[in-house]
C-alpha cells in the first residue's frame, strides 16, 4: 500500500511539472514548446487561412452600376444541357 501511494505521489509531480510553462511558472518562455496545440478558444479553419473572406459586417457594398439599355446593343442567352443540370441537383 505504501509503494502504491509513492507511485502516485510521484506521478503527480512528473504531471504537475509537465503542465507548467512560461505562463503559469517562472520559466522562460524559450522553455516552451514551439508548436502549442490550440486552446479551445482557438480552432483552426479547415481550409486553412487565418480570416473569413468578405469585409466588415454592415459596410456598403462598392459594385459596378449597370448598363443602361440604350448602351446595351445585345445579350447571350446561356442554356445548360438537360444532362449537367439533372447532375447538378
Amino acid at each position: 500500500m505504501a509503494a502504491a501511494l509513492q507511485r502516485i505521489a510521484a506521478l503527480e509531480a512528473e504531471l504537475a511539472k509537465a503542465k507548467k510553462n512560461s505562463s503559469n511558472s517562472s520559466k522562460p518562455p524559450s522553455s516552451d514548446i514551439v508548436n502549442p496545440p490550440p486552446g479551445p478558444g482557438k480552432q483552426q479553419r479547415r481550409d486553412g487561412k487565418k480570416r473569413k473572406q468578405g469585409g466588415q459586417p454592415g459596410h456598403p457594398r462598392h459594385e459596378r452600376k449597370a448598363f443602361p439599355p440604350e448602351q446595351v446593343d445585345f445579350t447571350w442567352v446561356h442554356f445548360i444541357p438537360a444532362a449537367l443540370a439533372a447532375a447538378a441537383s
